[in-house]
């Protein structure tokens, strides 16, 4: 049974039993809309949340994310403007609503229903486990949104009614309060006790893994901000490394897809339409490191001079012509051609790489750089199935391997993890503008420099319209709403 059915026959559930208890007297009841549950079971709604979280983080269309363009993972074969930063005001206004009136929404009034659930409806362990999972989930959430516009609406930012023209939080405050929210999902979590049994659709509600993935999360977040906030960016990971933070695949936060219509959205992508290959930037590296997760991740584009498919080769990233698709490599069909392809919350790679920059920074995580900077590379690999003998090999390599790789640290460190996050592309811009590594490519057309790839989002154009005086404060705070202008943790 996939998850929209449980979700169909909860809410099914819920307009019956209103139905049931129509027969009434009672104007106010009679009036009210008996099509429509009043309430929805919390659980309905976190699976909910989780399922629009991942398609809105994975889905490669420009007009509702770009980020697999910002990465740089990918490029663009027809309709090409968004390779060169011409990102439409449909773009900006539906990356910011499908979090805010979507997952981030549902998970709001999940954390009302559990806090307002009667006694005894559920324990203490069960409530606080609940809670925990949908301040983890908010925390991944908000997290995704403030790393791409900086100062955004955050804590009143879902009060509906109350407050419908939320203030603009800053980017700090906002991590402040990330670091807190997270360390309390911690604190509730009771490893031995249940939450939403199968109606998590990460991890079956189990607490212990939880636990590792908010820990995790607290060590991304230590590190996001190291930079600019080092007091508080090392106490936090120090505070995650405590908790236990992921150590191997197993521990990965993965949310499972299904078949059709629940699909992963890059299967979707490719089945409706062509538009999208992997870049040049992403394919060239591969090549040039004799990486075998090219095999894993693209497929062959065609070689006219052979007239076969037996070449990868990638689209040359901001072109302003539409190329032939079949000339340009796409994902692997495992993945373009997998309605199941798992999507990624988080993995032990991106831990790991964490961990060896922590290491570096002189943080006791257990571990020398160098094991953790391989661990996080042997993790990416064994992920995506390659050979034990292919990984050593790579390992092996001088501009591979920790000691002989090129650059300071966070130049071997960045390039490796962005090459690891692949199909994680808010993730793999974030770290890039942190890392300042790779070096990406400046678009072939457009007569622009390495200048103009963006640091953030500019504000959608429905925000200026029905927020627009908080808007404009955000604005002067930042000092500009231009694609050019860091954020507040992106100093260097």
């Amino acid at each position: 049974m996939n998850y929209y059915t449980y979700i169909l026959r909860g809410l099914l559930a819920c307009t019956l039993c209103n139905l049931i208890w129509s027969c009434t007297t009672d104007f106010e009841e009679i009036n009210q809309n008996k099509k429509e549950p009043s309430q929805v079971d919390a659980k309905y709604l976190v699976a909910n949340a989780q399922s629009s979280l991942m398609v809105h983080y994975l889905v490669l269309d420009a007009r509702t994310n770009a980020n697999a363009l910002l990465s740089q993972h990918f490029g663009q074969i027809a309709y090409t403007q968004e390779s060169r930063y011409q990102l439409s005001p449909n773009f900006y206004n539906r990356y910011w609503s499908e979090y805010y009136t979507k997952g981030l929404k549902d998970l709001a009034e999940a954390q009302k229903l559990i806090e307002a659930a009667p006694e005894g409806y559920l324990s203490k362990e069960e409530k606080n486990n609940r809670l925990a999972i949908v301040k983890t989930l908010q925390v991944w959430g908000f997290q995704l949104v403030t790393d791409a516009y900086g100062d955004i609406p955050y804590f009143n930012a879902l009060s509906g009614e109350t407050i419908p023209n939320p203030a603009y939080d800053t980017q700090e405050e906002i991590y402040k309060d990330l670091v807190a929210k997270i360390t309390e999902a911690i604190t509730l979590i009771q490893p031995n006790s249940g939450a939403f049994e199968s109606y998590d659709l990460v991890y079956n509600s189990d607490m212990y893994k939880w636990k590792k993935f908010a820990a995790s999360l607290k060590l991304r977040l230590g590190m996001r901000i190291m930079d600019v906030a080092p007091e508080l960016g090392k106490k936090t990971v120090e505070e995650a490394i405590q908790a236990g933070v992921f150590t191997s695949n197993t521990d990965n936060a993965l949310f499972q897809f299904l078949e059709v219509p629940n699909a992963n959205p890059v299967y979707t992508q490719y089945i409706d339409r062509q538009e999208y290959g992997l870049s040049n930037t992403f394919i060239d590296m591969l090549k040039d490191l004799d990486d075998p997760r090219i095999h894993k991740y693209a497929g062959y584009a065609w070689n006219e001079a052979d007239g076969a498919y037996n070449i990868y080769a990638g689209v040359p990233f901001g072109q302003s012509q539409n190329m032939n698709y079949w000339l340009a490599s796409r994902p692997h069909n495992d993945i373009q051609k997998n309605p199941s392809q798992p999507g990624v919350f988080m993995d032990y790679a991106q831990v790991a790489f964490l961990l060896a920059e922590a290491a570096e920074l002189n943080i006791a995580v257990g571990g020398t750089a160098a094991e953790h900077y391989h661990a996080g590379i042997r993790a990416s690999m064994e992920y995506w199935g390659v050979e034990e003998s292919n990984i050593n090999a790579y390992l092996s390599q001088d501009d591979v391997n920790y000691a002989n790789a090129p650059g300071d640290y966070k130049q071997k460190i960045g390039t490796q993890k962005w090459l690891a996050l692949y199909l994680q592309e808010g993730e793999a811009w974030a770290e890039w503008r942190r890392l300042d590594y790779p070096i990406l490519n400046v678009p072939v057309d457009g007569n622009l420099t390495y200048e103009d790839i963006p640091k953030r989002l500019k504000y959608p154009d429905n925000e200026k319209t029905v927020n627009a005086a908080n808007v404009e404060k955000a604005i002067q705070n930042i000092g500009s709403d231009q694609h050019s202008h860091k954020l507040w943790w992106d100093i260097h």
